[in-house]
C-alpha cells in the first residue's frame, strides 16, 4: 500500500522537526483529515497560537505557520518566497541539516497539493545537499537515509508524471545511497519495489519480475517482517498475470497469503482481501466455478471480519479495506483497477449510517489521486462530494470552488469559469447567513484573472484582479493585495501601460 501523506499543514510536522515538540502533542490540530478542510479548530496562525500559547514563541515557528497558511489558500509564489527566506536564513547560519529536513517538506507538501513540477524542484534541492561532500550534518548516516527517501520521492512523481527514464534515473541514485557503506537495505528493497512498478509502466515485464525478486529477496534476508513481504509477492502475482502466466500469478498470491501475521489487526486486512479476490477472479476466468466461489468467499469473510466491531458491522470499515485496495493498484499505477476498488468503497460507505463516511471515503481517494496530479480522475468523486454536502443542506460552497479550481488545473477554462461564477454566489449567499466571505470571494476573482491571462484576454483578466483587489482591501488581507498588484503590475508592463 502506498503511505499516504497526512492531511494536515506542512507547518506542523516541519515545527515538530525543527523544534523538537512531539507530532503527538501537536496532532490534534487534524480533525481536518475526516472532513477535507479546514479544522474545526483552526489552523491558522492565530488559531494555533491560541491553542498552545507556551509551543510557538519560537519566531522560526511562526515562519512555517506563515508560509503554509499561504500555500494552503493558493498563493503558492507567495508562501515560497517565506520559505526561500528562510531556507537562506538557514544557509547563512549553515543549519544543513534543518535546510534539507524543510527542503524535503517543502516538496511533500507541494505534491500534497498536486503541484508535482513544483516539488521536483525542492525535492532536487533537498537530494543534492545530502550529495554535497562539502556538507555536515548532525547525523552520520542522514545523508544516505535521507537522500534515499529524496530521490525514491523524486521517482514516484517522474512515475505519476508519465517520466519512466526520469524515474529509474532517480530510483538509481536511491539504489547507490542504499547500497553505500551505512546505507539502509530496507529502503533499497523499497526502491527496487518502486523500480519495478515503473519497469512495468513501459512494458518491460520481465525486469519488473526481476527487479521485484530482489527487492523480496532483500527483505526476506533482513527481517522485513509480514507487513512487507505480501506486498511483493502480491505485486509478483500482477506481474505474472501479464505475462500470461496465470499458474505463476496464483502461486504468488497463495504465497502472499501464507507469509501474511496471524493476527485481525485492521492494517492487514486489505492484504488478505486483494490477493483472495484476485484468486477468486483467475479460477473463475478458468472456469473452476467451485474454487472461484471458494476464495470469494474467503474474501468476503475477510472483509466482514475487518469491519466488525463491537458495534456490529461498519460499512465504514468495508470501505476502508477497499480504499486501500485502491490505494495499492494506484500506487502500482494500474489506474482501472483502482478505480473499481474506490467505486466500491464509495458505495459501500454510501450505505453507513455515519453520513460522514461517504465524504471521508471520497476525501481519502481525493488525496490518492491529487499526489500523483490525476485530477481528472478526482472529478466524479468532487461531483459526488458536492451532491452530498447539498443534500445535507450545506451550500458546498467550497467543494464548488474546489471543483472549479480542479479544472482550471486540468485546462478546462470554460468549465472552470462557469463553476467559479456558480461559487462566487455561493459564497454571497453565506454571506447572508453565517457572515463574511469577502477573502473566499476575492480568491475566485483572482483565480479568474490567471483564467483570462491565460485565454489572453487582458481586459478580463485586469477586471478581476482589481476586484479581488477590493475586496482584499477591504478583509485587510495584505498578502492577497500585494499577490494581486503584482499581478496587475506585470500585465500593466506587458501592455506598456502606466501604472
Amino acid at each position: 500500500m502506498e503511505v499516504r501523506y497526512l492531511n494536515f499543514p506542512l507547518a506542523i510536522a516541519t515545527i515538530s522537526t525543527c523544534l523538537a515538540i512531539p507530532l503527538t502533542v501537536i496532532s490534534c490540530l487534524t480533525p481536518a483529515a475526516a472532513l477535507g478542510n479546514e479544522s474545526p479548530l483552526g489552523t491558522t496562525p492565530m488559531a494555533i497560537a491560541q491553542i498552545f500559547p507556551d509551543i510557538f514563541p519560537n519566531p522560526d515557528a511562526w515562519v512555517y505557520l506563515r508560509a503554509d497558511s499561504l500555500l494552503r489558500q493558493g498563493f503558492t509564489v507567495e508562501a515560497l518566497q517565506v520559505y526561500e527566506d528562510f531556507l537562506e536564513r538557514l544557509r547563512e547560519q549553515e543549519k544543513y541539516t534543518e535546510m534539507a529536513e524543510l527542503l524535503s517538506n517543502i516538496g511533500s507538501n507541494l505534491r500534497f497539493q498536486g503541484d508535482l513540477t513544483q516539488a521536483i524542484i525542492y525535492y532536487q534541492q533537498a537530494l543534492a545537499l545530502y550529495l554535497d561532500l562539502n556538507v555536515t550534518f548532525s547525523e552520520p548516516g542522514e545523508p544516505l537515509l535521507k537522500g534515499a527517501e529524496a530521490a525514491n520521492a523524486l521517482g514516484e512523481i517522474y512515475q505519476s508524471l508519465d517520466q519512466p527514464e526520469e524515474a529509474i534515473a532517480s530510483y538509481q541514485k536511491a539504489l547507490t545511497l542504499s547500497r553505500s557503506e551505512g546505507g539502509d537495505r530496507f529502503t533499497e528493497a523499497s526502491t527496487l519495489e518502486q523500480m519495478a512498478i515503473t519497469y512495468r509502466t513501459t512494458g518491460d515485464i520481465d525486469q519488473a519480475l526481476v527487479t521485484a525478486q530482489e527487492a523480496l529477496t532483500i527483505h526476506e534476508s533482513i527481517g522485513s517482517g509480514a507487513y512487507y513481504i505480501p506486498l511483493v509477492y502480491i505485486r509478483m502475482g500482477l506481474l505474472q498475470e501479464d505475462l500470461g502466466n496465470i499458474t505463476a500469478a496464483i502461486a504468488a498470491y497463495e504465497k502472499a497469503l501464507a507469509t501474511l501475521p496471524n493476527t485481525s489487526e485492521f492494517m492487514i486486512a486489505f492484504m488478505q482481501v486483494l490477493p483472495l479476490e484476485n484468486l477468486s477472479r483467475l479460477y473463475d476466468a478458468q472456469g473452476q466455478r467451485d474454487q472461484a466461489a471458494h476464495y470469494d468467499q474467503k474474501a468476503q469473510a475477510a472483509l466482514d471480519n475487518a469491519a466488525t466491531t463491537e458495534m456490529g458491522l461498519m460499512p465504514s470499515r468495508t470501505a476502508m479495506v477497499l480504499s486501500d485496495i485502491g490505494d495499492f493498484y494506484l500506487a502500482d499505477r494500474r489506474l482501472a483497477q483502482a478505480a473499481a476498488y474506490f467505486d466500491r468503497a464509495v458505495a459501500i460507505a454510501r450505505q453507513s449510517p455515519d453520513q460522514y463516511a461517504e465524504i471521508t471515503t471520497i476525501n481519502s481517494i481525493k488525496v490518492a489521486y491529487t499526489q500523483q496530479g490525476r485530477f481528472a480522475s478526482l472529478i466524479p468523486y468532487q461531483v459526488r462530494l458536492l451532491e452530498i454536502e447539498q443534500a445535507m443542506g450545506l451550500s458546498g460552497s467550497k467543494s464548488t470552488e474546489d471543483l472549479a479550481y480542479f479544472y482550471q488545473t486540468m485546462g478546462d477554462f470554460s468549465r472552470a469559469l462557469s463553476i467559479y461564477q456558480k461559487a462566487i454566489a455561493l459564497y454571497q449567499a453565506d454571506a447572508q447567513e453565517y457572515g463574511e466571505q469577502t477573502i473566499s470571494i476575492g480568491g475566485i476573482h483572482r483565480r479568474l484573472g490567471q483564467i483570462y491571462i491565460a485565454q489572453g484576454q487582458p481586459t478580463e483578466a485586469i477586471a478581476n484582479y482589481q476586484q479581488a483587489f477590493d475586496l482584499y482591501e477591504e478583509a485587510l488581507f495584505y498578502p492577497g493585495q500585494i499577490s494581486v498588484l503584482e499581478s496587475l503590475a506585470s500585465l500593466y508592463a506587458a501592455q506598456s501601460q502606466p501604472e
